[in-house]
Order: C-alpha cells, then structure tokens, then sequence
C-alpha cells in the first residue's frame, strides 16, 4: 500500500518534470534561434541549458519507460525458453538494480570530486557537482527502485 502511493508521486513528479524540462528546453532553442537569426545576437546561455535539460529529459524518460515497461528489451532469450520467461525477467531486473546501485555509487563519487573541486559551468557559473547528483544519484536510485517494483508486479502475478 505504502509503496503504490510513493510510486503514484514518483510518477506524477517524473512527468511533471520531464514536460517542464521539455517546455524549457524548447523555449531556451527557440529564443537562440531568433536571437540569432534575426537579431544577429547569439546567446550562451540557452545552448548550455537546453544540453543540460536534453540529457535530463532522456535519462528521466527512461525512468517513465521503465515504469510502463516500455524499455528497449532484448528479448531474444523468451522467445528461445517461453516457459521460463518469468525467471529471465527477474533476474534482468535485478541485474538492472546492480547497475543502478552502480550509477549511485558511482554517480557520489563523481559528485564529491566535483564538489571539493568546486567546478563551475561554463557559462551559468552554477555548481557542476548539482548534475551528476540529479541525474546519477537520484536518477539511479530511481530507476533502481522502478526496478524493484518490476520484480514485485511479476512476482505477484500467477502464471
């Protein structure tokens, strides 16, 4: 029950957030095209953000497909083994738990370094180290938990 309810707003924020990264993103190309093309007055700014946002909108996509069982999927070996199709999906979403585990880790080191360097971007000037926290630490703990909840639906289910 608890978990049905922290996946409901996990997935309203993930949409959410996905839409308004996509509005963003959109918006910041499209002001960069006008300002130079017709003004003759290129920005920065909005290349840098729209690269940040895309790569933000692919990673958090592929959290939703994994949550609609949408992911790209190498099913080769169902269709070889039908009648153990259960277990090879369990134990492909666990493999894909260790790999977000991984990401985590990973993804908090690569922070801290980026945090006692105190990196800046290039042209906004904020913080590096915010970026591989959003998507590494937090995504991967995401995708991990998507993950789990994958295992959990099929184990419930009768076949």
């Amino acid at each position: 029950m608890m978990m049905n309810k922290i996946s409901k707003i996990l997935s309203r924020l993930e949409e959410i957030m996905v839409v308004i990264a996509v509005i963003v993103t959109t918006f910041a190309i499209f002001l960069n095209v006008i300002m130079r093309n017709i003004f003759k007055f290129p920005l920065s700014w909005p290349d840098e953000i729209g690269r940040y946002l895309l790569i933000f909108i692919i990673f958090y996509g592929y959290i939703i497909a994994v949550r609609r069982g949408t992911e790209i999927k190498v099913d080769i070996i169902y269709k070889f083994f039908p009648n153990l199709k259960k277990f090879f999906y369990i134990i492909s979403n666990i493999v894909s738990i260790i790999f977000a585990g991984v990401l985590v880790i990973l993804g908090f080191k690569y922070m801290l370094m980026k945090y006692h360097l105190e990196t800046k971007s290039v042209i906004l000037e904020f913080p590096i180290w915010i970026l591989p926290l959003v998507f590494l630490v937090i995504g991967g703990g995401i995708i991990g938990y998507r993950y789990f909840e994958n295992i959990l639906k099929e184990l419930k289910e009768k076949k």
